[in-house]
């Protein structure tokens, strides 16, 4: 299953492997569901967008950089909380 254009492998299979079983564990609502999804590729996307292609390459400073992105989005703290509750 194809979850957006621009998340390529080994994304898409990690998506995959969240949604089985992180969210195949949790008793979540639908929306909270597609919520999460959402965050997940939004996060994939990004790393995507700075070169990452392997997640042993994930380093702290993508994580900042990340964060401070959703900060100046001007995302409210709830929002900001659940994206990055994925870390």
């Amino acid at each position: 299953m194809k979850y957006s254009k621009s998340l390529k492998e080994p994304f898409e299979k990690a998506l995959e492997g969240y949604n089985a079983t992180y969210m195949g564990t949790r008793n979540l609502a639908t929306r909270s569901r597609v919520e999460y999804e959402t965050d997940v590729i939004q996060f994939l996307c990004y790393l995507w967008s700075w070169g990452v292609r392997n997640f042993k390459k994930i380093s702290p400073g993508h994580i900042r950089y990340y964060l401070s992105k959703l900060d100046k989005e001007g995302l409210s703290e709830v929002t900001r909380r659940r994206r990055v509750y994925l870390f």
